[in-house]
Parts: structure tokens; C-alpha cells; sequence
């Protein structure tokens, strides 16, 4: 059995799987040659990526939004993602007056996703167990965006973790403490020297544990062919 991070595999162990049945090889994402350098800017770009639905919680990514601008944050998020709470997200930022801070762009082709990777300075993704059991596991968005060099805001989810490391790719909190993450957002947001090291320090992560020769190569070798 093949599974994507330590958390889904140490279930399956627990469910009783032998472990030495159970293979963890993590998803595989092109890395860019080289980590990109972003030039200083008063108007910080935050990017979320990912389908509108409970687990990916987009209410509070806007909610985080929201509390950093109240703390004095010069931010803006690009939010790309279409699906079912998109009306209410779309709702909040009528709610509390973002519409000049907050673009929901609905669903873009990769190539723009990437092109907005490039573009902006730090990823936020708040991933959490929904009401009916659903969760992440280790979401594909997370790894592009350390392989384009952004430094990740996220939660303690499932396989998050597995990729992201606290204090030195990004920061983790607990799932729906967007007052935190908020905090985090502001600290990062205001210190581009951290947030070029973080950024770094998550692409050099992605190339030496989540590009997808190593993936290839993984499967390869526990396949045997």
C-alpha cells in the first residue's frame, strides 16, 4: 500500500497493515531551478489556492485576512478556487468591506496558478477536519508553493506537517485559530529578509524531499520496475 503522508500511514498501520506493506512516498511537484528572489513591496501579496469547501475552510483564510489588515497589515489575497462556499465567502468580504483588499478569482487554469505563485510573497492554506470527518492529507497547492519559493501560513492537518516546518518554511497553527494565524500573517508580512528566508528554505525542502523525479524514482524502486 502506497500512502502520502505519516499520518494516513500510521492509521492504516493501526487499522493493522503490516508496516512493512505500507510505503510512504510523497507527492511529487516541479521545482524551479532556482528559488525566486522577490523585490520589496509596501502591498504584501498573500495567495490561497484551493477548492471552497469545509476542510479547505476559506472563511477563515478571509477572516485571517481581515484581522491582520485590522492590525495594521498592508496586505492584499488572491484567492483562487471555485465551489460551494464561494457565495459565502463572497459574502464576508461584502460583510466586512475587503472587495479592495480580497480578489476571489473562481477557478483558473495551473499556468495561471503558477503565474500568480511567481508573483506573490507568502501562501496561506487552512486546512482542518470538517464537521463530517473529511481532511486534507497533504494538499498538492502547499508543495508548488514551496517549490515557487513562497514561505507557508498554514495548520497542524493531517500531512501538512510532513511538509511544512514550523519556524524555518513557514508557520503552523492550530486548526481555526485564524486570530493566530493572523498574528503570524503580520509578523511574516512586515519582514521581507524572513519571509526571502523562509521562502528559500521551503524550496531547497521541496527539492530535496517533494519533487517529482524523487516521487518517480520512489515508485519505481517500491514497484519494481
Amino acid at each position: 500500500v502506497i500512502t502520502m503522508s505519516r499520518v494516513s500511514r500510521d492509521r492504516l498501520v493501526e487499522l493493522g497493515l503490516d508496516q512493512r506493506n505500507v510505503h510512504l512516498i510523497p507527492y511529487g511537484v516541479d521545482v524551479l531551478p532556482e528559488p525566486v528572489a522577490r523585490a520589496r513591496r509596501e502591498t504584501i501579496v498573500c495567495l490561497a489556492v484551493g477548492r471552497m469547501v469545509e476542510k479547505k475552510a476559506p472563511i477563515l483564510v478571509l477572516d485571517t485576512i481581515r484581522r491582520a489588515i485590522g492590525m495594521g497589515a498592508n496586505l492584499r489575497l488572491e484567492y483562487i478556487g471555485g465551489g460551494a462556499l464561494l457565495p459565502a465567502a463572497e459574502q464576508f468580504v461584502r460583510t466586512f468591506n475587503l472587495g479592495s483588499r480580497v480578489t476571489l478569482h473562481g477557478e483558473k487554469s495551473n499556468e495561471e496558478v503558477q503565474r500568480m505563485m511567481r508573483h506573490a510573497d507568502i501562501f496561506i492554506h487552512h486546512g482542518l477536519t470538517a464537521d463530517d470527518g473529511n481532511e486534507e492529507g497533504l494538499p498538492v497547492a502547499i508543495l508548488e508553493a514551496m517549490a515557487y519559493a513562497l514561505p507557508v501560513l498554514s495548520t497542524r492537518h493531517d500531512g501538512i506537517p510532513d511538509a511544512v516546518d514550523d519556524n524555518v518554511t513557514g508557520y503552523l497553527l492550530e486548526e481555526r485559530d485564524s486570530a493566530g494565524m493572523a498574528e503570524r500573517l503580520v509578523h511574516l508580512a512586515g519582514d521581507h529578509d524572513l519571509m526571502q528566508a523562509m521562502g528559500d528554505a521551503g524550496w531547497r525542502r521541496a527539492v530535496e524531499k517533494f519533487s517529482w523525479h524523487d516521487e518517480k524514482a520512489q515508485l519505481r524502486m517500491t514497484l519494481g520496475i
